[in-house]
């Protein structure tokens, strides 16, 4: 009974249409895989490569550059000012989670802290300096953010633009250091 079940299952799928690898009668005009259809050309097949050739091999002995990488591009002030930009979001965030750690563990306060400071006697001029590094990625930071909210209402994307922007974050980052380092 199941092969009786199998057999007319089998020969209906394949009764309506004898062009089917199932049916017993192919008629010539039946149109096989092997064919190619008129007007169709054959796509040539991949060059293969010998099994003991790995990927380095072959691209050197295609002459194919190591890509990508960053030796490739020409340099521009504009990614540097967005890896920049990058770098001291994360600058600040580790110095201020060290500092709020420090706070919490070390012994002491603040202002006993402050005090050892003072009492090194150091010359205006290195804790100037000093000020002056620590108040530079804070500006730089600011004033690139600023930069960017520009660009996020639309403005400011033209190429000449976007230079003219990048010249002044630097100098109004450098001016507000100066000015913070002068408190």
């Amino acid at each position: 009974m199941l092969k009786e079940r199998i057999l007319s299952a089998f020969l209906r799928n394949t009764s309506g249409n004898p062009c089917l690898p199932g049916s017993w009668l192919r008629p010539k005009g039946c149109i096989y895989a092997s064919t190619v259809a008129p007007g169709v050309r054959d796509i040539p097949e991949p060059k293969r490569v010998s099994p003991t050739e790995d990927f380095y091999n072959k691209n050197k002995r295609l002459n194919r550059p190591m890509s990508p990488h960053l030796t490739i591009y020409k340099y521009q002030i504009t990614s540097t000012l967005s890896i920049s930009h990058r770098i001291t979001g994360v600058a600040q965030s580790a110095a201020l989670s060290g500092f709020a750690i420090a706070a919490m563990t070390l012994p002491g306060m603040y202002p006993m802290y402050l005090e050892t400071l003072n009492n090194l006697a150091l010359g205006p001029a290195i804790i100037g300096g000093v000020k002056f590094v620590i108040a530079l990625p804070f500006m730089y930071h600011l004033c690139a953010g600023m930069r960017h909210l520009v660009w996020d209402s639309g403005r400011g994307f033209t190429l000449q633009t976007v230079y003219r922007s990048g010249y002044a974050v630097i100098a109004a980052s450098l001016l507000l250091s100066v000015a913070a380092a002068c408190v």
